[in-house]
């Protein structure tokens, strides 16, 4: 399998496996969204990501029920243009995108009009911090967020 697929395969583990409930309650890993006003935005951006074609591999639906919930999102096969990609949601949905050189990537998130933060993941720590010091963004972490 290719490392795009790897990182996906295990991003869509890890989201599947993540207990979606009351903060407060024990095992819980992710509680409610802030407010109506964003869960609305984060529903309305899966929805376009969906019409223009993007693969969900975890979650993309709000459950059923009182609150703000939103399970965490894994979506492939989108690009530049789509809303999901183009916009700041801040919420649980993460659009997964192969790239085919670091020069590539590194352009590709640079040409964002937000920059609040990025992260750099990989198990070349030297190599996570050239890439990092590329990358315009207000805080850039590596291997977290």
């Amino acid at each position: 399998a290719s490392l795009f697929q790897q990182v996906t395969e295990e991003l869509t583990r890890l989201a599947k496996e993540a207990k979606v409930d009351d903060g407060f309650k024990e095992g819980v890993t992710l509680g409610p969204m802030n407010n109506k006003m964003q869960w609305e935005k984060v529903k309305e951006i899966v929805d376009d990501a969906k019409k223009a074609g993007a693969k969900i591999l975890a979650g993309g639906e709000a459950p059923e029920g009182k609150g703000y919930f939103y399970p965490p999102t894994i979506i492939t096969e989108v690009k530049e243009g789509v809303r999901i990609v183009d916009e700041e949601q801040f919420g649980p949905v993460l659009p997964v995108m192969p790239y085919s050189s670091i020069d590539e990537a590194v352009d590709r998130a640079n040409s964002s009009e937000y920059g609040l933060g990025a992260s750099v993941w990989s198990s070349d720590l030297t190599r996570a911090q050239e890439v990092a010091d590329r990358l315009h963004a207000g805080t850039v972490w590596i291997n977290k967020h």
